[in-house]
Protein backbone atom coordinates (compact mmCIF):
# COMPACT_ATOMS: atom_id res chain seq x y z
CA UNK A 1 0.00 0.00 0.00
CA UNK A 2 2.98 2.39 0.61
CA UNK A 3 4.40 1.64 -2.22
CA UNK A 4 1.38 2.57 -4.58
CA UNK A 5 0.88 5.25 -2.66
CA UNK A 6 4.19 6.79 -3.27
CA UNK A 7 4.49 5.68 -7.00
CA UNK A 8 1.14 7.73 -7.10
CA UNK A 9 2.30 10.71 -5.23
CA UNK A 10 5.37 11.56 -7.07
CA UNK A 11 3.25 11.88 -10.35
CA UNK A 12 0.51 14.07 -9.11
CA UNK A 13 0.70 18.27 -9.16
CA UNK A 14 0.19 20.29 -5.95
CA UNK A 15 -3.31 20.64 -6.10
CA UNK A 16 -3.66 17.28 -6.60
CA UNK A 17 -1.64 15.98 -3.75
CA UNK A 18 -4.27 17.45 -1.02
CA UNK A 19 -6.85 15.77 -2.81
CA UNK A 20 -4.90 12.30 -2.65
CA UNK A 21 -4.04 12.72 1.09
CA UNK A 22 -7.81 12.87 1.81
CA UNK A 23 -8.83 9.64 -0.70
CA UNK A 24 -9.85 6.16 0.60
CA UNK A 25 -5.95 4.85 -0.13
CA UNK A 26 -4.32 6.78 2.10
CA UNK A 27 -7.08 6.55 4.92
CA UNK A 28 -6.27 2.91 4.37
CA UNK A 29 -2.63 2.86 5.51
CA UNK A 30 -3.37 5.21 8.34
CA UNK A 31 -5.97 2.70 10.13
CA UNK A 32 -4.14 0.20 9.07
CA UNK A 33 -1.14 1.64 11.09
CA UNK A 34 -3.67 2.49 13.66
CA UNK A 35 -4.55 -1.21 14.38
CA UNK A 36 -0.77 -1.89 14.67
CA UNK A 37 -1.00 0.65 17.41
CA UNK A 38 -3.49 -1.35 18.95
CA UNK A 39 -1.17 -4.94 18.38
CA UNK A 40 1.40 -2.63 20.73
CA UNK A 41 -1.37 -2.14 23.19
CA UNK A 42 -1.20 -6.52 23.84
CA UNK A 43 -0.02 -7.54 27.20
CA UNK A 44 1.38 -10.17 25.53
CA UNK A 45 4.76 -7.98 24.11
CA UNK A 46 4.91 -6.43 27.78
CA UNK A 47 5.53 -9.95 28.99
CA UNK A 48 7.83 -11.27 25.99
CA UNK A 49 9.92 -8.15 26.50
CA UNK A 50 10.50 -8.39 30.46
CA UNK A 51 11.08 -12.20 29.93
CA UNK A 52 13.86 -11.05 27.19
CA UNK A 53 15.28 -8.77 29.87
CA UNK A 54 15.24 -11.17 32.88
CA UNK A 55 16.44 -13.95 31.11
CA UNK A 56 19.24 -11.78 29.27
CA UNK A 57 19.89 -10.22 32.67
CA UNK A 58 20.42 -13.36 34.44
CA UNK A 59 22.47 -15.01 32.21
CA UNK A 60 24.96 -12.13 31.94
CA UNK A 61 25.10 -12.00 35.31
CA UNK A 62 26.54 -15.53 35.95
CA UNK A 63 29.05 -15.00 32.75
CA UNK A 64 30.51 -12.09 34.71
CA UNK A 65 30.81 -14.19 37.66
CA UNK A 66 32.40 -16.80 35.74
CA UNK A 67 34.50 -13.96 34.32
CA UNK A 68 35.95 -12.82 37.54
CA UNK A 69 38.90 -15.25 37.52
CA UNK A 70 39.83 -12.49 35.31
CA UNK A 71 40.12 -9.55 37.96
CA UNK A 72 43.11 -10.51 39.49
CA UNK A 73 44.42 -11.05 36.11
CA UNK A 74 43.51 -7.91 33.95
CA UNK A 75 40.64 -5.15 35.33
CA UNK A 76 41.05 -3.84 32.46
CA UNK A 77 39.75 -7.36 30.51
CA UNK A 78 37.49 -7.82 32.71
CA UNK A 79 36.06 -4.19 32.28
CA UNK A 80 35.63 -4.76 28.57
CA UNK A 81 33.99 -8.21 28.37
CA UNK A 82 31.42 -7.03 31.40
CA UNK A 83 30.73 -4.34 30.03
CA UNK A 84 29.66 -5.34 26.38
CA UNK A 85 27.10 -8.49 28.38
CA UNK A 86 25.71 -5.11 30.21
CA UNK A 87 25.20 -2.60 27.01
CA UNK A 88 23.86 -6.17 25.27
CA UNK A 89 21.37 -5.91 28.52
CA UNK A 90 21.06 -2.14 29.43
CA UNK A 91 20.54 -1.38 25.80
CA UNK A 92 17.37 -3.71 25.21
CA UNK A 93 15.52 -0.30 27.65
CA UNK A 94 17.06 1.87 24.61
CA UNK A 95 15.61 -0.65 21.94
CA UNK A 96 12.23 -1.04 23.10
CA UNK A 97 12.23 3.51 23.74
CA UNK A 98 13.56 4.03 20.27
CA UNK A 99 12.49 1.05 18.35
CA UNK A 100 9.07 -0.09 19.83
CA UNK A 101 8.08 3.22 21.63
CA UNK A 102 9.03 5.82 18.91
CA UNK A 103 10.29 7.50 21.91
CA UNK A 104 11.80 10.97 20.54
CA UNK A 105 14.91 13.03 22.54
CA UNK A 106 15.93 16.20 21.93
CA UNK A 107 18.65 17.67 23.43
CA UNK A 108 19.56 21.19 24.86
CA UNK A 109 23.76 21.72 24.94
CA UNK A 110 26.33 23.99 24.40
CA UNK A 111 29.21 22.70 21.68
CA UNK A 112 31.53 21.66 24.62
CA UNK A 113 29.10 19.14 25.74
CA UNK A 114 28.97 17.12 21.97
CA UNK A 115 33.07 17.83 21.88
CA UNK A 116 33.55 15.84 25.32
CA UNK A 117 31.09 13.55 25.86
CA UNK A 118 31.78 10.43 26.62
CA UNK A 119 35.11 10.93 26.05
CA UNK A 120 36.21 11.98 29.58
CA UNK A 121 35.99 10.04 33.10
CA UNK A 122 32.70 12.53 34.04
CA UNK A 123 30.35 13.07 36.95
CA UNK A 124 27.27 13.48 36.26
CA UNK A 125 23.85 15.01 38.38
CA UNK A 126 20.54 14.62 37.19
CA UNK A 127 17.44 16.10 38.15
CA UNK A 128 14.79 13.15 39.02
CA UNK A 129 10.54 13.91 37.70
CA UNK A 130 9.95 10.76 36.78
CA UNK A 131 10.35 7.16 35.90
CA UNK A 132 11.81 7.69 32.47
CA UNK A 133 14.33 10.07 33.56
CA UNK A 134 17.32 6.65 33.54
CA UNK A 135 15.79 5.66 30.46
CA UNK A 136 16.35 8.37 28.60
CA UNK A 137 19.70 8.71 30.05
CA UNK A 138 20.41 5.25 29.05
CA UNK A 139 19.06 6.42 25.24
CA UNK A 140 21.67 10.01 25.96
CA UNK A 141 24.42 7.35 27.03
CA UNK A 142 23.85 5.30 23.69
CA UNK A 143 24.16 8.46 21.44
CA UNK A 144 27.66 9.14 22.86
CA UNK A 145 28.68 5.73 23.31
CA UNK A 146 29.36 5.35 27.03
CA UNK A 147 26.15 3.53 27.97
CA UNK A 148 27.80 0.21 29.21
CA UNK A 149 30.71 2.53 31.11
CA UNK A 150 27.99 4.16 33.32
CA UNK A 151 28.78 3.99 36.99
CA UNK A 152 25.26 4.03 39.47
CA UNK A 153 24.52 4.46 42.78
CA UNK A 154 21.62 2.12 43.53
CA UNK A 155 19.47 1.51 46.89
CA UNK A 156 20.54 -2.12 48.28
CA UNK A 157 17.31 -3.69 47.68
CA UNK A 158 17.86 -2.86 43.44
CA UNK A 159 20.38 -5.87 43.92
CA UNK A 160 17.71 -8.64 44.79
CA UNK A 161 15.56 -7.49 41.24
CA UNK A 162 16.06 -10.94 38.91
CA UNK A 163 19.42 -10.06 36.58
CA UNK A 164 18.66 -6.18 36.70
CA UNK A 165 20.69 -5.51 40.22
CA UNK A 166 23.15 -8.52 39.44
CA UNK A 167 24.52 -6.87 36.42
CA UNK A 168 24.89 -3.80 38.61
CA UNK A 169 26.93 -5.23 41.04
CA UNK A 170 29.16 -7.35 38.71
CA UNK A 171 29.50 -3.74 36.18
CA UNK A 172 30.87 -2.21 39.80
CA UNK A 173 28.00 -0.09 40.70
CA UNK A 174 27.93 1.07 44.57
CA UNK A 175 25.18 -0.11 46.38
CA UNK A 176 23.90 2.35 49.27
CA UNK A 177 22.38 1.05 52.52
CA UNK A 178 21.23 3.55 55.29
CA UNK A 179 24.76 3.45 56.74
CA UNK A 180 26.82 6.94 56.03
CA UNK A 181 29.68 5.65 57.62
CA UNK A 182 29.30 1.95 55.39
CA UNK A 183 28.44 4.21 52.00
CA UNK A 184 31.65 6.39 52.79
CA UNK A 185 34.03 3.46 53.00
CA UNK A 186 32.35 1.72 50.00
CA UNK A 187 32.33 4.49 47.32
CA UNK A 188 35.69 5.97 48.52
CA UNK A 189 36.66 2.16 47.87
CA UNK A 190 35.33 2.39 44.36
CA UNK A 191 36.11 5.56 43.35
CA UNK A 192 39.65 4.67 43.72
CA UNK A 193 38.97 1.62 41.43
CA UNK A 194 37.04 3.43 38.80
CA UNK A 195 40.30 5.75 38.22
CA UNK A 196 42.21 3.02 36.90
CA UNK A 197 39.69 1.89 34.36
CA UNK A 198 41.00 2.34 30.61
CA UNK A 199 37.50 3.13 29.85
CA UNK A 200 35.97 6.73 30.06
CA UNK A 201 33.64 6.34 33.44
CA UNK A 202 30.53 8.01 33.88
CA UNK A 203 29.34 8.39 37.47
CA UNK A 204 25.52 9.12 37.71
CA UNK A 205 23.61 9.87 40.65
CA UNK A 206 20.35 11.66 41.42
CA UNK A 207 20.48 13.83 44.28
CA UNK A 208 16.90 14.64 44.61
CA UNK A 209 16.94 11.04 46.04
CA UNK A 210 13.42 10.14 45.16
CA UNK A 211 10.87 11.21 42.12
CA UNK A 212 9.12 14.30 42.11
CA UNK A 213 5.86 14.27 43.71
CA UNK A 214 4.16 17.18 45.15
CA UNK A 215 4.00 16.03 48.53
CA UNK A 216 8.04 15.43 49.02
CA UNK A 217 8.25 18.89 46.77
CA UNK A 218 5.99 19.74 50.34
CA UNK A 219 8.45 18.79 52.39
CA UNK A 220 11.66 20.44 49.93
CA UNK A 221 9.57 23.31 50.98
CA UNK A 222 9.33 23.04 54.41
CA UNK A 223 12.93 22.34 54.49
CA UNK A 224 14.22 24.94 53.01
CA UNK A 225 11.33 27.97 54.63
CA UNK A 226 12.69 26.61 57.77
CA UNK A 227 16.92 27.25 57.02
CA UNK A 228 16.17 30.44 55.13
CA UNK A 229 16.94 29.44 52.10
CA UNK A 230 15.64 30.40 48.70
CA UNK A 231 12.49 27.85 47.52
CA UNK A 232 12.59 25.62 44.60
CA UNK A 233 10.27 25.97 42.00
CA UNK A 234 10.02 22.62 40.15
CA UNK A 235 12.31 20.75 42.19
CA UNK A 236 13.07 18.76 45.45
CA UNK A 237 15.39 19.99 47.96
CA UNK A 238 19.12 17.43 47.30
CA UNK A 239 20.48 14.96 49.57
CA UNK A 240 24.03 17.19 49.73
CA UNK A 241 25.68 15.05 51.93
CA UNK A 242 25.85 11.94 49.94
CA UNK A 243 26.25 14.42 46.79
CA UNK A 244 29.13 16.21 48.91
CA UNK A 245 30.89 12.83 49.56
CA UNK A 246 31.12 11.64 45.98
CA UNK A 247 31.89 15.02 44.35
CA UNK A 248 35.02 15.30 46.90
CA UNK A 249 36.00 11.42 46.27
CA UNK A 250 35.88 12.18 42.38
CA UNK A 251 37.85 15.45 42.07
CA UNK A 252 40.47 14.39 43.86
CA UNK A 253 41.32 11.64 41.28
CA UNK A 254 43.27 13.43 38.48
CA UNK A 255 40.90 11.37 35.73
CA UNK A 256 37.82 12.93 36.49
CA UNK A 257 38.01 16.17 34.35
CA UNK A 258 34.09 17.07 34.41
CA UNK A 259 30.90 17.36 36.47
CA UNK A 260 27.87 17.23 33.68
CA UNK A 261 24.72 19.00 34.94
CA UNK A 262 21.21 17.82 33.66
CA UNK A 263 17.72 17.77 33.49
CA UNK A 264 14.36 16.39 31.92
CA UNK A 265 11.64 17.87 30.92
CA UNK A 266 8.32 16.38 29.10
CA UNK A 267 6.57 18.93 27.19
CA UNK A 268 3.71 16.92 25.04
CA UNK A 269 2.37 15.13 27.85
CA UNK A 270 -0.72 15.40 30.53
CA UNK A 271 0.61 13.52 32.64
CA UNK A 272 4.40 11.83 33.64
CA UNK A 273 5.06 8.72 31.51
CA UNK A 274 6.03 5.40 32.86
CA UNK A 275 7.70 2.27 32.04
CA UNK A 276 4.36 0.95 31.23
CA UNK A 277 3.82 3.85 28.59
CA UNK A 278 7.22 2.40 27.20
CA UNK A 279 6.53 -1.89 26.87
CA UNK A 280 2.91 -0.46 25.28
CA UNK A 281 4.13 0.86 22.45
CA UNK A 282 3.19 4.88 23.82
CA UNK A 283 5.33 7.61 21.79
CA UNK A 284 7.04 10.48 23.95
CA UNK A 285 9.02 13.30 23.78
CA UNK A 286 11.61 14.32 26.28
CA UNK A 287 13.85 17.56 26.47
CA UNK A 288 17.04 16.94 27.91
CA UNK A 289 19.27 19.47 28.96
CA UNK A 290 22.83 19.64 29.61
CA UNK A 291 25.98 21.62 30.80
CA UNK A 292 29.55 20.71 31.56
CA UNK A 293 31.58 21.77 34.26
CA UNK A 294 35.47 21.64 34.96
CA UNK A 295 36.88 19.88 37.61
CA UNK A 296 38.71 22.65 38.47
CA UNK A 297 35.33 25.08 39.28
CA UNK A 298 33.88 22.21 41.35
CA UNK A 299 34.79 22.98 45.18
CA UNK A 300 36.91 20.80 47.41
CA UNK A 301 35.48 20.98 51.03
CA UNK A 302 32.18 19.23 52.09
CA UNK A 303 31.02 22.33 53.33
CA UNK A 304 31.51 23.95 49.75
CA UNK A 305 30.26 21.16 48.03
CA UNK A 306 26.47 21.35 49.92
CA UNK A 307 26.47 25.24 48.80
CA UNK A 308 27.39 23.83 45.13
CA UNK A 309 24.82 21.09 45.05
CA UNK A 310 22.19 23.81 46.56
CA UNK A 311 23.45 26.09 43.35
CA UNK A 312 23.06 23.37 41.25
CA UNK A 313 19.95 22.61 41.41
CA UNK A 314 18.87 26.74 41.75
CA UNK A 315 20.06 26.93 38.24
CA UNK A 316 18.11 23.45 37.25
CA UNK A 317 15.30 25.46 38.52
CA UNK A 318 15.81 28.45 36.64
CA UNK A 319 16.48 26.40 33.45
CA UNK A 320 13.38 24.93 33.84
CA UNK A 321 11.70 27.92 34.05
CA UNK A 322 13.11 28.95 30.85
CA UNK A 323 11.64 26.13 29.29
CA UNK A 324 8.19 26.73 31.06
CA UNK A 325 8.48 30.30 29.55
CA UNK A 326 10.06 29.93 25.93
CA UNK A 327 9.27 25.85 25.31
CA UNK A 328 12.85 25.33 25.29
CA UNK A 329 16.20 24.84 27.59
CA UNK A 330 18.02 28.19 27.47
CA UNK A 331 21.10 26.09 24.96
CA UNK A 332 21.51 25.25 21.54
CA UNK A 333 18.92 22.26 20.03
CA UNK A 334 20.33 18.70 18.80
CA UNK A 335 19.06 15.42 17.74
CA UNK A 336 19.69 12.47 20.24
CA UNK A 337 18.79 9.90 17.76
CA UNK A 338 21.29 6.76 18.75
CA UNK A 339 22.88 4.50 16.81
CA UNK A 340 20.94 1.02 16.58
CA UNK A 341 22.93 -0.95 14.35
CA UNK A 342 25.13 -2.62 17.12
CA UNK A 343 22.57 -3.05 19.58
CA UNK A 344 19.77 -4.28 16.57
CA UNK A 345 22.20 -7.32 16.53
CA UNK A 346 22.42 -8.24 20.15
CA UNK A 347 18.91 -7.67 20.63
CA UNK A 348 17.90 -10.18 17.39
CA UNK A 349 20.92 -12.73 19.43
CA UNK A 350 18.83 -12.20 22.94
CA UNK A 351 15.17 -13.17 21.66
CA UNK A 352 16.59 -16.07 19.03
CA UNK A 353 18.54 -17.82 22.04
CA UNK A 354 15.70 -17.12 24.85
CA UNK A 355 12.84 -17.78 22.36
CA UNK A 356 13.95 -20.91 20.66
CA UNK A 357 13.54 -22.86 23.28
CA UNK A 358 10.16 -21.83 23.87
CA UNK A 359 9.77 -22.53 20.47
CA UNK A 360 11.15 -25.97 20.72
CA UNK A 361 8.70 -26.85 24.03
CA UNK A 362 5.67 -25.39 21.90
CA UNK A 363 6.12 -27.61 18.69
CA UNK A 364 7.43 -31.15 20.31
CA UNK A 365 5.44 -31.31 23.67
CA UNK A 366 2.04 -29.86 22.97
CA UNK A 367 -0.47 -28.96 25.84
CA UNK A 368 2.69 -29.46 28.45
CA UNK A 369 4.35 -26.90 26.59
CA UNK A 370 1.44 -24.35 26.58
CA UNK A 371 0.78 -24.24 30.12
CA UNK A 372 4.87 -24.41 30.93
CA UNK A 373 4.77 -20.97 28.52
CA UNK A 374 1.83 -19.87 30.35
CA UNK A 375 3.12 -21.03 33.66
CA UNK A 376 6.63 -18.93 32.82
CA UNK A 377 4.19 -15.40 31.13
CA UNK A 378 2.45 -15.55 34.46
CA UNK A 379 5.89 -15.72 36.59
CA UNK A 380 7.61 -12.99 34.79
CA UNK A 381 4.32 -10.79 34.70
CA UNK A 382 4.43 -11.09 38.44
CA UNK A 383 8.25 -10.20 38.24
CA UNK A 384 7.09 -6.84 35.71
CA UNK A 385 4.83 -5.48 37.94
CA UNK A 386 6.81 -5.81 40.90
CA UNK A 387 9.44 -3.88 39.23
CA UNK A 388 7.23 -1.43 38.19
CA UNK A 389 5.78 -0.73 41.55
CA UNK A 390 9.11 -0.48 42.91
CA UNK A 391 9.56 2.63 40.28
CA UNK A 392 6.94 4.31 41.72
CA UNK A 393 7.99 4.07 45.01
CA UNK A 394 6.89 6.92 46.91
CA UNK A 395 9.38 6.56 49.77
CA UNK A 396 12.39 9.50 49.99
CA UNK A 397 13.93 10.19 53.09
CA UNK A 398 14.73 13.75 54.39
CA UNK A 399 16.84 16.27 52.93
CA UNK A 400 20.22 16.20 55.18
CA UNK A 401 20.78 18.64 57.72
CA UNK A 402 24.31 19.57 56.81
CA UNK A 403 26.06 22.68 58.18
CA UNK A 404 24.96 25.38 55.41
CA UNK A 405 21.61 24.29 54.74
Amino acid sequence: AWGRGYRKLVTLEPVEVTKFLRSSQIRGVVMHWGRLNKLKRLPIFAVLFTYIFVASGIISSLLCLFLLVLWPISKNAYRKITSQLAYSVFGQFVWVSVDWADIKVVMFAKDEVLQHCGREHAMWTLSHRGDLDWIVGYIFGCRFNFLHNIKTLPKNSVFYVPGFGQLLWATECVFLSRSYAKDEKNILKQCTLYKESSMPIQVCIFPEGTRFTMAKYAKGVEFARERGLKEFKHHLFPRTKGFALLAQSLKNRAEFKALYDAGFAYPKCKRLPTAFDILLGRPVEVYFYARRIPMEEVPSSKDDLTDFCVKLFQHKDEAYEYYLQHGAFPAPRHPCSPSMGKLRLMVLGWWVLLLSPVVWLFYYMGLQSVILILMGSLLVSVLMVAMVRYSHAEVGSAPEKSKTT
